[in-house]
């Protein structure tokens, strides 16, 4: 009976360890970004290092440039898409650009988990090219909004300051990079980074950090189109004429 149980504990534990060395390959990581083969061939596609470092221009100016809703958090706002649409027209007394396009969210295409890495840039490049854009400008922003009280918050509790006290500060960060691309071959043209800061302090009734993340993202945009136009403009292209 003793070696009876003896061979069925062996046995547990066989059955466990593979269980476990089954489990690990499941989560092999190499595993895991491996591309499935029902995956279409365009997401497989990564260049390599050489590749990358062989891309040579080829765009033919004026061009037309979409411009990517954010990578990340919510889409542009109706305010955003204004300042961002104001950029066409010092954009094209560079000679770079002809028109932009703000792509909507109605094209973005989902990504699955596998496809992550790579599958941003190119679902933008997808719907870029459903508005025949010779480049994209591929956006990426980031805002962090801190919130806290000061001392004067005390007055809370006389319920008046809810209204009149101004004890509530919602600071807010944005961090935009955008770079733009050629795309059809992903060579890079410009690289721009910018911030947006904003500082906001209110009666805890008027308090709101949704509007102190938007005008950070607002501020963002609007330092970015002046960096980005300064890096574009150290391309030789022939002025356009009246």
């Amino acid at each position: 009976m003793r070696v009876g149980l003896q061979l069925l504990g062996v046995a547990v534990v066989t059955v466990a360890l593979g269980g476990c060395s089954t489990a690990r390959s499941a989560l092999d990581p190499a595993a895991m970004v491996a591309p499935s083969p029902d995956v279409p061939a365009e997401y497989r596609e990564v260049l390599s290092l050489e590749e990358i470092e062989g891309l040579q221009p080829q765009l033919r100016f004026p061009i037309k440039l979409a411009i990517s809703q954010p990578s990340s958090g919510s889409g542009w706002t109706a305010d955003e898409i204004a300042i961002i649409e104001s950029w066409e027209e010092p954009l094209r007394a560079t000679g770079f650009v002809d028109s932009i396009v703000v792509l909507p969210e109605s094209l973005s295409e989902s990504c699955g988990w596998r496809l992550a890495y790579h599958c941003g840039v190119l679902r933008n490049r997808r719907a870029a090219a459903r508005f025949h854009a010779d480049a994209l400008l591929f956006v990426a922003a980031q805002t962090e909004v801190r919130q806290y009280a000061n001392p004067a918050s005390i007055l809370n509790l006389t319920v008046v300051g809810l209204w009149l006290v101004p004890a509530h500060h919602r600071n807010a960060t944005t961090v935009l990079e955008g770079t733009l691309i050629d795309n059809r071959n992903e060579y890079v043209y410009a690289f721009s980074r910018a911030y947006g800061e904003v500082k906001m302090v209110r009666p805890l009734a008027y308090s709101n950090w949704r509007r102190s993340a938007d005008l950070s993202r607002q501020r963002a945009l609007a330092d970015f189109g002046s960096r980005m136009l300064a890096e574009l403009e150290k391309y030789d292209v022939p002025a356009p004429t009246p």
